[in-house]
């Protein structure tokens, strides 16, 4: 049995959070930790070409969400503090307010319907990416899921340690009221789908998720030469980037340390494709079997 480096960014992730929960008296949450962290063990035991193959493949895409929402169900449980007055402190040294200002300026309605628009295009980003780098081959395939899983799972760490709800929770304090949203049509509805996805009050504000994986999905796309896809997808990305600041969904710190994080991880999954490398000493991986027609 080889565990990827995903792999063991899940079970790291569930052990800890599964102690904070326990910690906290939350039994139910650190128990389903516990089975989540099953997943990719008992995926990695049976590893073969087939319906297995692509089970463990795409096994993120089931893991990162409920990972994701439990953790926006018992952060603020676990860790009661909110942390927006220190990272406004950080965004008025570096600037960040005066950005956000920026954009209250430039507000119209249309644009805020394009903004939400590029928001929510992070949610099937993944697939931007993933699809076309499945078909390349497990030698492309693998080391993006280890970069991008990685990354989720050390910003929801971060979330833990470092709650915040954002700016648009905070106008009297930063003086930049959130765009009014409920306005337009796409906007109103667009509220109530992302309010089925994330908690009330969801703490998730630092580092910015959406700019570290819309940074990755650019960078993956563009090394590997998929041109058809990067000339959709790297637009999105920057779209999904700018919309984070425009909706006043973070503060500016958030999305440098979003961008930051991802080049982290890219590395890490670098230096973990280069150990397999030596490890196996058999070339370049085979590649992924992609699904039959």
């Amino acid at each position: 049995m080889r565990l990827w480096l995903c792999d063991w960014a899940v079970l790291a992730y569930c052990a800890v959070v599964a102690l904070l929960s326990a910690a906290s008296g939350l039994w139910g949450y650190a128990l389903a930790h516990i089975a989540v962290a099953h997943v990719p063990l008992v995926l990695a035991r049976f590893d073969r070409p087939g319906l297995v193959g692509h089970l463990r493949a795409w096994d993120a895409l089931a893991l990162v969400p409920v990972l994701f929402i439990m953790a926006m169900q018992i952060v603020h449980r676990v860790h009661p503090t909110d942390y927006d007055d220190v990272l406004m402190r950080v965004d008025g040294a570096l600037g960040g307010i005066a950005v956000l200002k920026a954009m209250a300026g430039i507000e119209r309605p249309w644009l805020t319907d394009a903004m939400k628009l590029a928001w929510m295009a992070y949610y099937p980003m993944p697939l931007l990416l993933g699809i076309p780098l499945y078909r390349l081959g497990r030698e492309a395939f693998v080391p993006a899921k280890n970069a991008l899983v990685a990354g989720w799972l050390a910003s929801y760490l971060c979330y833990f340690a470092m709650p915040a709800l954002g700016p648009g929770w905070h106008e009297a304090k930063t003086g930049v009221p959130q765009p009014k949203w409920e306005q337009t049509a796409v906007s109103s509805q667009a509220k109530g789908l992302i309010r089925a996805i994330e908690a009330k009050d969801p703490r998730h504000t630092f580092p910015s998720g959406h700019g570290m994986i819309a940074a990755m999905t650019a960078w993956y796309l563009l090394r590997h030469r998929r041109w058809a896809w990067a000339a959709a997808g790297v637009p999105i990305a920057i779209g999904v980037i700018a919309s984070t600041i425009y909706l006043r969904y973070h503060y500016v710190i958030d999305v440098v340390a979003g961008l930051a994080l991802a080049g982290l991880c890219v590395g890490a999954a670098r230096v973990w494709a280069n150990y397999e490398s030596r490890i196996t000493n058999h070339g370049p991986s085979t590649r992924v079997q992609s699904p039959s027609p």
